[in-house]
């Protein structure tokens, strides 16, 4: 089954449950929209309003022309397809830049702390099905929907993930990628049996950022000189 990465996050394994069950009811009644290939990048899916909402920020403050480029993650195994999509990559001085572009969300001008560390644990997650995918990155289907042309990237070499908080930089790095990963594996996993769901949640909802700070690192980062001023082409 294809799953979204964006929505392995913010849905409880609950909620997936649910999806899973009525994903198997149409497989069933043979509806052909329900099966994709592997690596299908143009299974991606459109954005929620909220997503859409968070997409407008995100290539409102991009400066270069590689937006919304996804790519999928593989487990043969289990048969999981997971397809995300980065807000931005940047090439800059020989070196790939994966950022993720946030609006500050605030409340009484400060940043709430479920807020940050949730967006520290996307881009986190990111960097791991990066670290374990393959393949080129492609523009999300969505994007090219609107209009926007398709680019290609293969994504070799020096890189950095990067955060950009409200126009606040942090670079991540992970000590441990493979522990983000097989955290949400098994939260897939655990989404296909319906006992099996509520145990997840009782036992890792809302605790997720707890349970896998350890394998993160990020500090505040101050771009080069240049980075951040060049318009988009």
């Amino acid at each position: 089954m294809n799953y979204s990465a964006a929505l392995v996050m913010k849905r409880s394994c609950a909620q997936l449950n649910y999806e899973y069950r009525l994903w198997q009811k149409k497989l069933q009644k043979g509806s052909p929209t329900e099966v994709h290939k592997p690596f299908d990048v143009d299974f991606v899916p459109e954005p929620t309003t909220q997503q859409a909402e968070g997409n407008r920020w995100a290539i409102k403050m991009s400066r270069s022309p590689f937006i919304e480029m996804s790519r999928a993650y593989q487990n043969e195994y289990h048969q999981i397809f997971i397809y995300y999509a980065i807000d931005e990559i940047r090439e800059f001085n020989k070196t790939l830049y994966f950022i993720e572009h946030k609006s500050t969300h605030q409340v009484e001008g400060k940043i709430q702390h479920w807020y940050f560390e949730y967006a520290i644990l996307q881009v986190a997650f990111y960097y791991a099905l990066h670290t374990f995918g393959r393949g080129p990155y492609r523009t999300a289907k969505f994007y090219q929907n609107n209009g926007n042309r398709e680019y290609i990237l293969d994504a070799v070499g020096n890189h950095k993930f990067v955060l950009d908080l409200g126009g606040t930089f942090y670079n991540i790095v992970l000590k441990d990628p493979k522990m983000i990963l097989n955290f949400f594996l098994k939260k897939i996993i655990c989404s296909r049996h319906f006992e099996n769901s509520r145990w997840f949640d009782d036992q890792y909802k809302h605790k997720e950022w707890q349970l896998l700070k350890s394998a993160i690192t990020f500090r505040k980062w101050n771009y080069p000189k240049g980075f951040n001023d060049v318009p988009r082409t």
